[in-house]
């Protein structure tokens, strides 16, 4: 019987997880801007900072190196009094774009492996 994927890479699991918290810490940051943006509160821009923060040390972890520098640059920003939305913006597209290319690089890989694993 081959060997599972997890046995081979014991971290497959670990990162489809995170690939999948990623998905929603993304769409959590994404509400607190909008609401923050809206005046809601400085309460949303602490809690973006917050979520900016575990995002950026999880990536780091698992070695997605640019989505922990998008998601600390963001935090760099929700860091101050009053950032400008103008700052943050660009920042959102950038971890966005690397939180994208996270979710589709984890199941694609795993999928490289099952059909490895299988021939």
């Amino acid at each position: 019987m081959p060997p599972s994927t997890c046995q081979e890479d014991p971290l497959a699991e670990l990162r489809a997880r995170f690939a999948a918290r990623t998905q929603e810490r993304l769409a959590a940051i994404l509400d607190l801007v909008a609401g923050w943006r809206a005046g809601t509160a400085n309460a949303q821009l602490d809690e973006l900072r917050r979520e900016a923060h575990q995002l950026a040390g999880s990536a780091g972890t698992f070695g997605f190196a640019a989505l922990a520098e998008a998601a600390a640059s963001l935090e760099a920003v929700a860091e101050q009094d009053d950032p400008p939305f103008d700052t943050i913006q660009p920042l959102l597209t950038v971890l966005t774009a690397q939180a994208n290319r996270l979710v589709a690089a984890v199941p694609a890989s795993r999928r490289r492996e099952r059909d490895r694993v299988a021939t």
